[in-house]
This record gives C-alpha cells, structure tokens and sequence, in this order.
C-alpha cells in the first residue's frame, strides 16, 4: 500500500497534477482560419510514436491516437486534455496552439506508472 502512494504520489508531482478532466478538445481563442497540422500517432509497449512532435504557433493540431495494444491514456496538463485510447481503437484529441513553448503529454494509466515507465512525449511548438 505504502508503494501505491509513493506511486501516486511521485506521478503528482511529476506531472503537476493531482485529478484530470475528461476533455479532448481544446480549441479556445482559435480563429476560423487557424492551419491545420493531423498528425497519425500510435500507442503501444509504453511508447507514444512520435514521441516528439514540432508544429507552428497560431496552428490547430489534430492528433489521431490510435492504441495497438492494450488500452491507454493521454494527458496535457497545460490544456487539461484527457482521453482514453481504448484497444484497437483511435481517438481524435483537438488543441489549438497559440503560442510558442514547450507541452510535455503522458499516458496516466496505473496512476501513472505508465508515465514513469517513460510513455510520455512532447509538443514543440516553434
């Protein structure tokens, strides 16, 4: 029990974050002739492919999430996105990127122990 804690624990802390909420579009303050950047991404072995991801400031980002294996979960805490992958399936997470910086994105599954296993990624946006 004392390791589930520490576990909890280290994830929130990590993270930023102690709770979610179930969002998977973020498109506030977007102008309707924002570009569009889709991007096909893919979640297995505790990997988030592409890991990395570099779009422009002012772009709308559209990823498409598709889970090869088991069920898992994605989460941007800057823009209180979380959404679950479930098996073989894919979801749409929607986020409109107005300004320049970094956004780091993990899959919160086992209170985060697919995070500290390294299932995690980052958005640059340029």
């Amino acid at each position: 029990m004392k390791r589930v804690v520490a576990a909890i624990a280290l994830f929130s802390a990590l993270t930023g974050c102690a709770t979610f909420h179930n969002r998977n579009t973020f498109l506030d303050g977007m102008p309707p002739n924002a570009p569009v950047m889709d991007v096909a991404m893919t979640v297995e072995n505790y990997r988030f492919t592409p890991s990395v991801i570099h779009v422009e400031a002012g772009t709308r980002l559209r990823l498409g999430i598709t889970s090869l294996g088991s069920k898992h979960e994605i989460w941007i805490k800057e823009f209180e996105i979380h959404q679950t992958i479930p098996a073989g399936r894919t979801v749409t997470v929607d986020v409109y990127l107005a300004e320049p910086g970094e956004y780091r994105y993990g899959c919160s599954l086992g209170v985060g122990i697919h995070y500290l296993f390294g299932m995690k990624g980052r958005i640059i946006v340029e």
